[in-house]
């Protein structure tokens, strides 16, 4: 895969910009994903990669429930 030009879910997990991450398929995880311990950004990054409309404007909590309610 290369270089991470933006912060997002990269192969399963959230990369920074600059990161590197591999080519190989990494499994996929089969482990809840703890959106409390996630910042406001990675979860606008999570709810941009699994096409999930939020306002501009939602708070951190607004964002969880709606990732929580589209699982």
């Amino acid at each position: 895969m290369g270089i991470v030009t933006e912060p997002g879910f990269h192969g399963g997990r959230f990369r920074q910009g600059g990161q590197f991450a591999e080519t190989e398929a990494e499994p996929a995880s089969t482990e809840i994903l703890d959106l409390d311990g996630l910042t406001r950004d990675e979860l606008v990054a999570l709810a941009k990669a699994r096409d999930i409309q939020h306002p501009a404007n939602a708070t951190k909590a607004e964002i969880a429930a709606a990732l929580t309610a589209s699982s």
